[in-house]
This record gives C-alpha cells, structure tokens and sequence, in this order.
C-alpha cells in the first residue's frame, strides 16, 4: 500500500519511507521505519553519511498525520 504523508493513516514500523528527489540525487532516497512515537518516527537508513538513524516530527492534526519533513513523499507498506 502507498500512503501520501498527508493522510489519516499513521505510518507503522517496518514501512518504507520515501523522500523525494533533488539536484544530487535524482532518484530520491528510502528509508525504513524502526519505531513510531507520540510525536516521532524513528528511521534507519544507509547511504548517507553518518546518520544512518534518525528521528523525524511526526504531527497529529485532527485526523491527520503527517512527518514534518518537506522531502518524505510518503511511505509503503506490505499488506
């Protein structure tokens, strides 16, 4: 399943986070989702440096969440 990161569905663990792309890297980039708090999703990724884990905003607004982060397009799930 696909999941807008505007949407009334909260993201799980083990859903695949995808951000966008940009100038140096026209593919976009992935990560996986390790835990999901209150008010945080915590990631895990490769490829990137040094901050193979880190932890995004997660926002609960009425009926919605969304990860505060302008690049994540969304994420995937294996039903």
């Amino acid at each position: 399943m696909q999941y807008r990161n505007v949407r009334e569905y909260v993201p799980k663990a083990g859903d695949l986070l995808v951000y966008d792309s940009y100038p140096g890297n026209p593919y976009g980039h992935v990560a996986i989702i390790a835990h999901v708090g209150a008010e945080h999703v915590e990631i895990v990724q490769q490829n990137i440096g040094t901050l193979t884990r880190e932890k995004l905003k997660l926002v609960k607004f009425m009926d919605y969440y969304t990860i505060a982060d302008y690049d994540v397009l969304g994420w995937l799930r294996k039903e």
